[in-house]
């Protein structure tokens, strides 16, 4: 077993297995304070490590590796990411193999997150799941390395893209699970090369953390500007109200608010109050004198002024998180979000390499646009199910400005008594009318039975054939 802490100081590499040789059962490496520019959970060039164990805590790190550089982990990796990273791995570096990754974003913050490996070897299983924080990019799977399965768990948060593939890489199969949170576009595949077996999209319900310690949010219209921004499209006042009937006294706290756009402004409270990368944060530390503890029973204040890149009415408070120790450091939290926001989702790749099987089933949240393809990438089948989420704008079965999605051999002839339930597509049940397909032979109310196709059929006539038309369900 090795341990090793980072609590400051200025370092190139830190690995948590060994160099040339010999092999570490268990590695486990903390950053508290300091700079690093690469965190290995495991070896260097030689040996191999069977689970290894980062926790980033704080600093100035660049790279985060649950694996090695070169080496093999053969249990499990895993990383904890608590504070800032720039690209987080959950594999290796330029080889080795990963038995099955992990990593655990706690209201973290980072530019890039990829469950696989970087340039080289491969990630058998990889898993993120996202407990808050501000991502610009997740991958499922690596940079440019393969991974054979991926899993994103996407309780809360506010990521820019997701991806349940790899940036320039393929996966065998994925699966993105969204809880709630704020999304700008979803995919079920790969970015800009790498192919898709099966993409699956799909909401997933998972309770948030809660405790007595609760927050109230609210804000206002502002014509304050006092940091001279000038291309801002609106401006508010945010007031906050954290409550405590914890039945103890919170001598330490953090929280973290969410919105869909925020610049700091200005502060004329007594609350230490800073905008990190989009995400606000709020702590015990006053900006004048002491600290700001939160007695039971009673209610903490403050309020500070912010702008924004959408109009006044556009503007959302998506969530927070509080979370709060007493004096024998117990801990207090509770997080709030209360939807899935997602501007597009796309069940193939976005601009290269393509998708055999795409698959979305949405049964909560709000989203902009549905594409069963890619953005500008190929996918041969796409299957979309919407049954309970808020479509604002449109759902397409095909992509955006991707090459035609083929669901079914466009001239293949159909029996509609005997084949049936191949044909009537994904819907449980027929709707009431079908203007263009009237007959006893499509008659309402009729079970549609085994999902094949999610399509619409038009039938121009009764009888064996049919058109498959460009619209899908």
């Amino acid at each position: 077993v090795s341990n090793v802490l980072l609590d400051g100081g200025n370092v190139f590499n830190i690995f948590g297995g060994s160099n040339a040789s010999g092999d570490v059962t268990i590695s486990n490496v903390i950053a508290e304070t300091g700079v690093a520019t690469n965190i290995f959970g495991g070896n260097n060039i030689g040996g191999t490590t069977a689970t290894t164990n980062v926790t980033i805590n704080g600093g100035d790190i660049e790279n985060v590796y649950g694996g090695g550089e070169k080496t093999d982990v053969t249990e499990s990796s895993n990383v904890i990411l608590n504070a800032k990273a720039f690209n987080v791995f959950g594999g290796s570096d330029s080889a080795g193999v990963v038995n099955v990754s992990y990593i655990s974003i706690n209201d973290g913050i980072a530019t890039n997150v990829y469950g696989g490996n970087n340039l080289g070897g491969t990630t058998t299983t990889a898993n993120i799941r996202i407990n808050g924080g501000v991502l610009k990019n997740v991958y499922g799977g690596g940079l440019k390395a393969y991974t054979t399965a991926t899993n994103i768990n996407m309780i809360y948060g506010n990521v820019f893209n997701i991806f349940g593939g790899g940036s320039q890489a393929g996966v065998g199969v994925t699966h993105v699970n969204l809880n709630k949170g704020y999304i700008q576009n979803t995919f079920g595949g790969s970015n800009t090369n790498g192919d898709v077996e099966v993409s699956n999209i799909k909401n997933i319900s998972s309770s948030l953390s809660e405790s007595n310690l609760t927050v109230d949010t609210s804000f206002s219209a502002s014509s304050i500007n006092q940091s001279g921004i000038s291309d801002m499209v609106s401006s508010e006042t945010i007031t906050v109200d954290i409550a405590n009937q914890t039945g103890v006294n919170i001598t330490k706290w953090d929280f973290y608010l969410y919105t869909n756009s925020l610049v700091l402004d200005s502060n004329w409270s007594g609350t230490n109050v800073e905008e990190i990368d989009g995400l606000l944060h709020a702590d015990e530390v006053s900006q004048w004198y002491g600290t700001n503890p939160i007695n039971n029973g009673t209610v903490y204040n403050f309020s500070f002024n912010i702008h924004s890149y959408v109009e006044y009415e556009e503007f959302k408070i998506l969530g927070y998180t509080m979370i709060g120790y007493d004096d024998t450091g117990n801990k207090y939290q509770t997080s709030y979000f209360k939807e899935l926001y997602n501007s597009n989702i796309f069940g193939g790749n976005n601009l290269g390499g393509q998708t055999k099987t795409s698959n979305i089933n949405l049964t909560s949240g709000i989203v902009d646009l549905v594409y069963g393809g890619g953005e500008k990438a190929t996918t041969e089948l796409a299957n979309v199910i919407i049954d309970g989420a808020v479509i604002n704008k449109a759902v397409y079965g095909g992509g955006n400005e991707a090459p035609s999605v083929t669901t079914e051999d466009p001239d293949k002839q159909y029996d509609i008594t005997s084949d049936y339930k191949e044909i009537a597509g994904s819907l449980d049940e027929v709707e009431s009318k079908n203007e263009q397909g009237a007959g006893n032979l499509y008659e309402s109310g009729k079970k549609a039975g085994e999902i094949n196709v999610l399509c619409y059929y038009e039938f121009d006539k009764i009888g064996p054939e049919c058109e498959i038309l460009d619209v899908f369900a």
